[in-house]
């Protein structure tokens, strides 16, 4: 009784003031905004250490990113940022720990789905040049730029799908920054086959990020799907990544993230020192000395076999075309 006539009394002032704080950050993103550093987007395949990377990443550095607080009130980031700046807004925890790209706390750094999709179509993930209007392109620019302006700092951010929107996002930040993460092929397979069942269900349910090719193998079995998914996001990322500048990205070896996160957090630094177009990357926090490195088989050996021989066709063609 007491909770329904709080709600009765609350909510409608509470319902009045979010909509009037979401006009405001409208006209503020539609205003032009300096960019005051060089972004940095974390890219790579599903189950690739994409995570793990950018939980290091904020971790090390003095940067923005989107935390799980910003991306709840998605329609508010710059509003909520300007607030959340005078709390300690991105300052992660620093606990590595993570469950499908999904990290606990409310100021730990999140993927931003709905924060994307307001400007991304989200009945499909990859979008080439010129499929989003000017006036999208100029909104998710101001957005990072204000971002950027209330914490003083590079924004990072890693969300799988902006790896098959790159060529968007250099229409909005041609001054960006790219790290790309590889991990064995069989590694990223297996762990895409657990998604699908753990995640999802059902072994059948596509799981992550749809490569451009997407309706050509959505209708085959779930291991060649698996299998092609990665080959054809790697496809896409690789052939976007040559329009852009390769120049503009670093790539890094999850084996290597782990076994020595200091070297490649000493290889991201330099790399932003020699590349960026605006401002400057600050250390803050020294990484763990390692992380355990696994490539155990997670699942049945006839799965093993038909992922391992799906790959190993797809990649040899590519070989034998080149």
């Amino acid at each position: 009784m007491i909770k329904r006539l709080i709600k009765k009394i609350l909510y409608p002032p509470i319902r009045i003031l979010m909509k009037e704080l979401v006009a405001i950050e409208r006209r503020m993103i539609q205003s032009e905004h300096d960019l005051p550093y060089s972004p940095v987007f974390i890219i790579g395949i599903p189950r690739s250490g994409t995570t793990l990377l950018y939980q290091l990443i904020t971790d090390c550095f003095d940067v923005a990113y989107l935390s799980n607080m910003t991306a709840k009130y998605y329609e508010l980031p710059c509003i909520l940022s300007y607030f959340l700046s005078y709390t300690r807004g991105c300052t992660p925890h620093r606990i590595y720990r993570s469950s499908y790209g999904e990290i606990t706390g409310w100021r730990a750094p999140s993927q931003g789905w709905l924060f994307w999709a307001r400007w991304f179509p989200s009945e499909q993930n990859y979008v080439g040049m010129g499929e989003i209007p000017d006036t999208s392109i100029r909104e998710i620019r101001n957005s990072i730029s204000i971002i950027e302006k209330i914490y003083n700092r590079p924004f990072v951010c890693k969300n799988l799908s902006l790896g098959a929107r790159l060529l968007p996002l250099n229409e909005a930040f041609p001054e960006a920054l790219f790290i790309r993460i590889y991990r064995s092929h069989i590694d990223c397979a297996q762990s895409i086959l657990k998604g699908r069942k753990e995640y999802t269900g059902d072994i059948t349910n596509w799981f992550s990020v749809k490569p451009s090719a997407y309706e050509k193998i959505k209708s085959k079995d779930p291991l060649t799907q698996v299998c092609e998914q990665i080959y054809y996001l790697e496809n896409d990322i690789s052939r976007d990544m040559s329009l852009i500048g390769e120049d503009r990205c670093l790539t890094v070896s999850y084996a290597e993230l782990c076994q020595n996160p200091k070297g490649v957090m000493e290889k991201i630094l330099k790399f932003y020192e020699q590349k960026t177009r605006k401002g400057i990357l600050k250390k803050r926090y020294d990484p763990p000395p390692s992380f355990n490195y696994s490539s155990e088989r997670t699942c049945s050996t006839a799965e093993y076999v038909k992922l391992k021989e799906c790959l190993t066709k797809l990649y040899k063609s590519e070989a034998e075309a080149l």
